[in-house]
């Protein structure tokens, strides 16, 4: 989520035109080769980008990269709207119920959904977005 390349996705993809060509590119994980996965919040069944696969229930959408370019070029949304990985993290259910069941010096994963804008914010320095969540986990608890 933090992870900026110093690449833009249209230098590494020449089918990315228009203004969201200019959107930079994140590292998303160590799986995956050759390909690039967009998300964004503009999608769903009233939304300008033609793509139902919202990811659980946080608003964020995968995938509609045709829809999308024509949404920015034609002011319909903003490109900050819309963020782009290569590579992705990949997790079988035994990995994840092992992350999440193992603390260690008392700290351990928890599965946490944030508002989107969390996800696609693209002007954090690697890191940062860590930091911003543990504030938002400890805002959560305080009015608990």
């Amino acid at each position: 989520i933090d992870h900026p390349t110093a690449f833009t996705v249209g230098e590494m993809s020449p089918n990315i035109m228009g203004n969201l060509s200019n959107n930079l590119l994140f590292r998303g994980g160590r799986t995956g080769r050759d390909t690039a996965m967009l998300l964004h919040s503009a999608g769903g069944p009233d939304g300008p980008i033609k793509s139902s696969n919202m990811i659980g229930s946080s608003g964020i959408y995968e995938g509609g990269i045709v829809s999308a370019m024509e949404s920015v070029d034609s002011d319909i949304i903003p490109p900050e709207q819309c963020k782009f990985f290569f590579n992705y993290m990949e997790f079988t259910e035994k990995e994840l119920n092992d992350m999440f069941a193992d603390m260690e010096d008392g700290d351990a994963w928890v599965s946490l959904e944030v508002p989107p804008e969390f996800v696609l914010d693209s002007n954090l320095e690697r890191g940062q977005m860590w930091s911003r969540l543990r504030n938002y986990i400890r805002s959560v608890r305080e009015k608990m």
